[in-house]
């Protein structure tokens, strides 16, 4: 197993992507040190899909459900109980 100590993971059912006017499934990978996003892929995933690099800790797996996820809205965020990004009640 290859689990990166330092990706977090936040994924949802209502993420808009830049250059996106609506909403969709995605997950959006940030690094815990830098607060800076990775990586985004298109469709919510769950944690399985990413075993090697998150392994079985809980705490770097976020799942908002259909709450909504604004990757980017926030630049660079340096509390690990944050999110990088807003999420807006729907």
């Amino acid at each position: 197993m290859n689990v990166n100590a330092d990706i977090r993971f936040y994924t949802g059912n209502n993420v808009l992507l830049p250059g996106s006017q609506v909403p969709r499934p995605a997950t959006i990978l940030v690094s815990a040190s830098t607060g800076k996003i990775v990586d985004v892929r298109e469709g919510r995933h769950a944690r399985a899909d990413y075993a090697d690099l998150a392994g079985d800790d809980d705490d770097r797996w976020v799942d908002v459900g259909d709450k909504y996820l604004l990757p980017g809205l926030v630049e660079y965020v340096r509390s690990p109980t944050s999110l990088p990004c807003a999420v807006v009640k729907s």
